[in-house]
């Protein structure tokens, strides 16, 4: 009677029920950092937040994220693409396809196009890589810079309907007319953001036109800029068409 008499009146005995951890608000918060449509669905579902407070936050967050989360696809679709291309059309080194590359001298090898039966020189030391049967080749002393077609020299071929068509686009290429082994052609100094290649020139021989470029600034090639413009001029004035 005594130990009934002294509990207080109107008191009961409290119980503590655990609050699972993904029905918190600091769960809802940490999945809205790391995975935003679970952390979402936690916040509406189970946080104690004001109503006001879940609007701006889906307001706010969903466009930004849905945003990354394109941007992110495109870009993962984009290097399983490649990464596909690299499968189905690896890029080969010093593999020419559509061209014989040969041992000039020491110093130079030579490049024969079977097709066009059109020929020019190029450091024997640096790499080469065709990026289509009989056309672009891309050169560079960096193996690394051709796994990525990422060359310091790229030479272009490119056929046009007529010959006055090719003839046009020669004239309009460059600034400065050239003629290489009878070959006519135009120059030009490209420097700028919206350029690639630092240095150009194009020639021309009925209706294809064949387009030298240069990288002169390239980062990881260790050669000096004056040295890269004597390469470049070399292989330019090398060109020829093969009788």
């Amino acid at each position: 009677m005594d130990s009934e008499q002294n509990i207080p009146p109107n008191t009961a005995p409290q119980s503590t029920v655990a609050v699972t951890f993904w029905k918190t608000d600091g769960c809802a918060l940490l999945f809205i950092i790391v995975f935003w449509p679970v952390g979402l669905f936690l916040m509406w579902k189970y946080s104690s937040w004001k109503k006001w407070v879940k609007v701006l936050v889906t307001i706010l967050y969903t466009p930004t994220i849905a945003f990354l989360s394109l941007i992110f696809g495109l870009y993962v679709l984009s290097s399983g693409w490649l990464a596909v291309e690299d499968i189905i059309n690896p890029v080969v080194i010093n593999q020419a396809s559509g061209y014989t590359c040969t041992q000039n001298d020491t110093e130079w090898g030579k490049c024969t196009n079977i097709k066009k039966s059109i020929s020019f020189e190029y450091p024997l030391s640096w790499n080469y890589v065709t990026l289509s049967e009989g056309g672009d080749m891309e050169f560079s002393p960096n193996k690394d810079d051709l796994k990525n077609t990422n060359g310091i020299v790229n030479v272009g071929i490119f056929d046009w309907e007529n010959e006055a068509m090719a003839q046009d686009f020669m004239a309009k290429f460059g600034d400065q007319q050239i003629t290489v082994n009878g070959i006519s052609g135009t120059t030009k100094v490209q420097k700028g953001k919206y350029n690639i290649y630092d240095f150009a020139t194009c020639l021309v021989s009925g209706k294809t036109t064949y387009t030298f470029e240069i990288l002169l600034t390239h980062p990881d090639v260790g050669i000096h800029e004056a040295d890269l413009q004597t390469v470049f001029q070399h292989m330019v004035n090398s060109f020829k068409i093969e009788q």
